[in-house]
């Protein structure tokens, strides 16, 4: 009888500690970390027009005349990667009701990332009037372009040094001959690309300063070209 007692009071304990034992929950699958999005792509190409309105200062220093209004037309092209690329740009304007004519045409080389860009470049640049005068055109500078956020805009920045080398007349004649020259180019402007599609529109400022220093036939010629700079095209990549 005290056996069955005893024997029974065990069960009882050992059902009461059951009870009251934790229950273990199963494992928990690890959480899987959410995928980081792709970054930007920071090749990038881009073509597009523009056009320039505004004026241009034939004698800038000394005695100003009243500057000649016109406007300039042009397209640009730019091909670059993360730390290299290469802009190509071609550009027509007429000033004074059409009776001066200003064309040029460069190719830069653009090195480091577009925050902070040096360039040099090579082009040729035409003054025609009642005859044209035409200068090879070496240059080198610096950009940047900043991305504000996720807005789509973009901020540009650009200034470069001029030098035209002095160019010696062909067998005697004043065929190729230019004279020595140099001057200043300073860009500033805000680009922004529309969302879901491949477009660009910018608005910005432009000014450009050149000097073709006096020869025996011809007088130092300084002039000033500025106005306000409206463009757009398409793009691909970049941010």
């Amino acid at each position: 009888m005290r056996a069955r007692v005893l024997c029974g009071a065990f069960v009882a304990l050992a059902a009461n500690l059951a009870a009251q034992a934790p229950v273990t929950a199963p494992a928990a699958a690890p959480a899987t970390a959410p995928s980081a999005p792709a970054g930007p792509n920071r090749a990038e190409f881009r073509v597009g027009g523009f056009m320039l309105s505004g004026e241009r200062s034939y004698d800038y220093i000394g005695p100003k005349p009243a500057p000649a209004t016109g406007s300039t037309r042009g397209i640009d092209v730019l091909l670059r990667a993360s730390g290299i690329g290469v802009s190509v740009r071609s550009m027509s304007g007429t000033y004074g009701d059409g009776k001066l004519k200003i064309v040029s045409a460069d190719a830069r080389l653009l090195l480091f990332p577009p925050v902070f860009t040096i360039f040099g470049g090579y082009g040729k640049r035409a003054l025609c009037g009642v005859s044209c005068r035409t200068n090879t055109i070496i240059m080198g500078g610096v950009s940047s372009t900043v991305s504000i956020g996720g807005s789509g805009l973009r901020t540009f920045i650009s200034g470069a040094m001029l030098i035209a080398p002095e160019l010696k007349s062909v067998a005697g004649t004043t065929t190729g001959a230019s004279a020595a020259g140099s001057g200043i180019e300073a860009e500033a402007a805000i680009l922004y690309r529309f969302p879901g599609a491949p477009l660009f529109v910018s608005l910005g400022y432009r000014t450009e300063t050149f000097n073709i220093k006096a020869t025996t036939s011809a007088p130092q010629a300084p002039e000033e070209v500025r106005g306000l700079r409206f463009g757009g095209g398409i793009q691909f990549g970049g941010r």
